[in-house]
């Protein structure tokens, strides 16, 4: 069985191919969400004599997609959003794609072409033999050392395309491409890029990167125009001498000494489990004499103009202290519910510094590691120890046995429960306790959860932090110097955005639906 994502994407390549065997001129007859609100209801519709029923299944026959019709159906009856954002993108695609590219405006036409547009989703001819070729060229590690690109992590800072249109005579276009790429020395992204821009030209494929919408779709051309990508990015010289445009780093007047870090200083706990921070539910007299300092993330700012007075969104860099610990960045539009991209990957987050400053890039990459090893041998081996406050004579809670975090889950998760349980009125790491509380610990905050993104903070923020602030803040690179447009910090943000949105100058187009 395919995951939620899987299902999801594949739901999308059905409704698509749903959408081209309809037609552009007749599509809101078909898929039309007041007549038909939710799969079950579509799935009994008939329009022109033709029942939807035989319309899904012609159109799954065009598909080849990692999900099933039946996972596809059984997907969309249960969760009606993702029916909604499926006709929506559908909709939406079938009736702009051609205006945004007059390759595409046979698509709108009702019934499959000869040469029949297949929607695809994980299949072997043409993604898993893109995929191939994207890494022949990642590999090759002398075009990016030619051209100062940093690699690419994974294909999709490359292309993030969750499914595509490719016409049947592509699948094979592709397998003869990557033979003849397989025998080359010299295969790099020039070559993949102009392949893909090619098939794109002549309306034979299309990358489609696909994001929930249920209101109001649109579709976006990524690194289609790549003047108008580079003017976005990096602004436009203007006759004045000036800058029209752009990514530039926004100084934040509320921080503190215009730092963007400070240390991070654990709060003084109970000295028994559950270890509750003094000030939460502790009588009056201690509270506000417990405060927890430092920070656990650091967050730039991003303006879109020379001047650096419009905030567009921000930059957040992070340690994520769940899963596998990894290095987490984030680019966010302001008022956007969606990030604009991320990187999870130290190394690459170290690569993207050192294409601008390489000594502060290795730095951080040896703060980031020592920190990291810390924080998992404190996690799951020896060291670990909290900040305890006065010892307390009114409670039988257990001090918890074992040297590390980890191992002391359940218990502290049994110790919140009891410490709850005991006084009803009260609340214990800020949650008020009712009979839904899990007896097995709590989804959200919980003594676990709250102690190892301390330990996070300790072990890899304090580490990181210095590095990071002190690059970021200094004035030979926040300040433009003399006879240039633009700063080492500016630099950093537009490089790191170019990755996080794959539009370096080595990736490829896509066309984004949300």
């Amino acid at each position: 069985m395919g995951d939620k994502t899987s299902k999801f994407e594949s739901a999308q390549a059905l409704f698509c191919a749903i959408a081209d065997y309809v037609g552009s001129d007749n599509i809101d007859k078909v898929l039309n969400l007041t007549k038909y609100p939710n799969y079950t209801k579509f799935k009994s519709g008939k329009w022109n004599n033709i029942t939807n029923q035989t319309r899904i299944d012609k159109a799954a026959e065009k598909l080849d997609t990692t999900s099933d019709l039946n996972e596809i159906e059984s997907f969309l009856t249960n969760d009606k959003s993702w029916y909604t954002s499926s006709v929506k993108i559908a909709t939406t695609l079938i009736e702009e794609l051609g205006n945004l590219d007059k390759d595409f405006k046979s698509i709108a036409k009702p019934k499959f072409l000869a040469d029949s547009i297949y929607y695809l989703r994980g299949d072997k001819a043409v993604m898993d033999n893109i995929q191939k070729l994207f890494e022949l060229a990642n590999n090759n590690t002398k075009w990016s050392l030619m051209k100062s690109q940093t690699r690419f992590g994974d294909v999709n800072k490359w292309s993030p395309a969750d499914i595509y249109y490719a016409k049947n005579s592509t699948r094979q276009v592709i397998i003869n491409y990557l033979a003849t790429a397989q025998g080359m020395k010299s295969f790099d992204f020039t070559d993949l890029n102009d392949k893909i821009r090619l098939l794109i030209d002549k309306g034979d494929l299309l990358p489609l990167s696909l994001k929930k919408s249920t209101v109001s779709p649109a579709l976006y051309p990524v690194n289609f125009d790549t003047n108008a990508r580079d003017t976005t990015i990096d602004g436009k010289s203007t006759s004045e001498g000036k800058v029209d445009g752009g990514l530039w780093y926004m100084p934040n007047a509320s921080l503190t000494n215009g730092n963007l870090w400070t240390e991070y200083k654990p709060l003084q706990r109970q000295h028994y489990s559950p270890y509750e921070p003094y000030g939460t539910s502790q009588p009056e007299a201690l509270k506000n004499k417990n405060s927890r300092k430092g920070s656990r993330d650091i967050v730039l700012f991003v303006a879109n103009n020379q001047g650096r007075s419009n905030k567009i969104g921000n930059i957040q860099m992070r340690h994520d202290a769940s899963g596998s610990g990894s290095w987490k960045v984030d680019f966010k539009y302001s008022g956007g519910e969606s990030r604009g991209g991320s990187v999870v990957s130290w190394r690459t987050f170290g690569d993207i510094l050192g294409a601008i400053d390489s000594t502060v890039g290795e730095n951080f990459k040896l703060a980031f590691q020592n920190g990291q090893s810390s924080f998992k041998s404190k996690l799951n081996g020896r060291g670990f120890k909290v900040i305890v406050g006065p010892k307390s004579i009114s409670t039988d809670y257990q001090d918890l046995t074992g040297q590390n975090l980890k191992s002391n889950r359940k218990q502290l998760d049994a110790d919140f429960i009891k410490a709850a349980k005991l006084n009803p009125n009260a609340t214990v790491f800020g949650i008020k306790y009712d009979k839904d509380t899990k007896e097995e610990g709590v989804e959200s905050q919980n003594p676990y959860t709250n102690l190892r993104g301390e330990l996070s903070g300790r072990a890899v923020l304090n580490e990181v932090g210095p590095v990071l602030n002190t690059w970021l803040t200094d004035k030979k690179n926040t300040e433009v110097p003399k006879g240039m447009t633009h700063s080492n910090v500016d630099k950093f943000i537009r490089v790191l955005f170019r990755y996080v949105t794959s539009q370096s100058k080595k990736s490829g187009q896509f066309v984004i639906a949300k």
